[in-house]
Protein backbone atom coordinates (compact mmCIF):
# COMPACT_ATOMS: atom_id res chain seq x y z
CA UNK A 1 0.00 0.00 0.00
CA UNK A 2 1.42 3.45 -1.04
CA UNK A 3 -1.95 5.57 -0.96
CA UNK A 4 -4.06 6.15 1.96
CA UNK A 5 -6.87 8.72 1.03
CA UNK A 6 -10.16 9.23 3.70
CA UNK A 7 -11.85 12.73 3.62
CA UNK A 8 -15.21 14.06 4.53
CA UNK A 9 -15.19 10.76 6.82
CA UNK A 10 -17.06 9.86 9.86
CA UNK A 11 -13.87 8.24 11.61
CA UNK A 12 -13.36 8.78 14.84
CA UNK A 13 -11.08 8.12 18.19
CA UNK A 14 -7.58 7.95 17.66
CA UNK A 15 -5.20 7.59 14.64
CA UNK A 16 -4.10 3.65 14.72
CA UNK A 17 -0.50 3.29 15.10
CA UNK A 18 -0.66 0.46 12.78
CA UNK A 19 -0.53 2.76 9.85
CA UNK A 20 3.35 2.91 10.82
CA UNK A 21 3.97 -0.77 9.77
CA UNK A 22 3.11 0.50 6.53
CA UNK A 23 6.63 1.49 5.60
CA UNK A 24 5.86 2.08 1.72
CA UNK A 25 3.18 4.26 2.46
CA UNK A 26 3.77 7.74 0.78
CA UNK A 27 1.18 9.48 0.71
CA UNK A 28 -1.64 9.51 4.00
CA UNK A 29 -4.36 11.66 3.72
CA UNK A 30 -7.26 11.21 6.96
CA UNK A 31 -8.86 14.65 6.95
CA UNK A 32 -12.47 16.33 7.67
CA UNK A 33 -13.07 13.86 9.98
CA UNK A 34 -13.16 13.82 14.38
CA UNK A 35 -9.87 12.00 14.77
CA UNK A 36 -8.66 13.03 18.25
CA UNK A 37 -5.27 12.69 20.62
CA UNK A 38 -1.50 13.18 19.38
CA UNK A 39 -0.26 11.71 16.19
CA UNK A 40 1.21 8.71 17.07
CA UNK A 41 5.19 8.56 17.44
CA UNK A 42 4.90 4.98 15.10
CA UNK A 43 4.39 7.04 12.09
CA UNK A 44 8.01 8.35 12.09
CA UNK A 45 8.25 4.78 10.80
CA UNK A 46 6.85 6.38 7.51
CA UNK A 47 10.03 8.02 6.37
CA UNK A 48 8.80 7.09 2.43
CA UNK A 49 5.72 9.49 2.82
CA UNK A 50 5.73 12.54 0.61
CA UNK A 51 2.29 14.06 1.74
CA UNK A 52 1.09 13.70 5.00
CA UNK A 53 -2.90 15.44 5.85
CA UNK A 54 -4.85 15.17 8.84
CA UNK A 55 -6.51 18.49 8.62
CA UNK A 56 -9.70 19.26 10.19
CA UNK A 57 -9.84 16.88 12.85
CA UNK A 58 -9.91 17.48 16.48
CA UNK A 59 -5.46 16.59 17.21
CA UNK A 60 -4.39 17.26 20.36
CA UNK A 61 -0.64 17.62 22.03
CA UNK A 62 2.25 19.11 20.36
CA UNK A 63 3.58 19.19 17.22
CA UNK A 64 5.81 15.60 16.53
CA UNK A 65 9.34 16.89 16.79
CA UNK A 66 10.41 13.59 14.22
CA UNK A 67 8.49 15.31 11.31
CA UNK A 68 11.74 16.86 10.55
CA UNK A 69 12.88 13.21 10.15
CA UNK A 70 10.74 12.82 6.86
CA UNK A 71 13.06 14.13 4.77
CA UNK A 72 10.90 13.25 1.64
CA UNK A 73 8.17 15.31 2.87
CA UNK A 74 6.68 17.64 0.68
CA UNK A 75 3.14 18.76 1.91
CA UNK A 76 1.96 18.79 5.01
CA UNK A 77 -1.54 19.37 6.26
CA UNK A 78 -1.87 19.80 9.73
CA UNK A 79 -4.34 22.90 10.15
CA UNK A 80 -7.96 22.76 12.06
CA UNK A 81 -6.66 21.01 14.88
CA UNK A 82 -5.56 21.69 18.77
CA UNK A 83 -2.04 21.03 18.19
CA UNK A 84 0.44 23.27 20.50
CA UNK A 85 4.31 24.22 19.89
CA UNK A 86 6.21 24.77 16.88
CA UNK A 87 7.16 23.00 13.79
CA UNK A 88 10.59 21.46 13.39
CA UNK A 89 12.61 23.80 11.60
CA UNK A 90 13.95 21.67 8.73
CA UNK A 91 10.14 22.01 7.69
CA UNK A 92 9.89 25.28 7.57
CA UNK A 93 12.72 25.50 4.73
Amino acid sequence: VSLIRIENNNLNGTIPTELGLLTDLEYLELRDGDLRGPIPETLRRLTKLTHLSFHQNQLTGNFPDWLNELTLLRELALGKNMLEGTLPLSLNQ
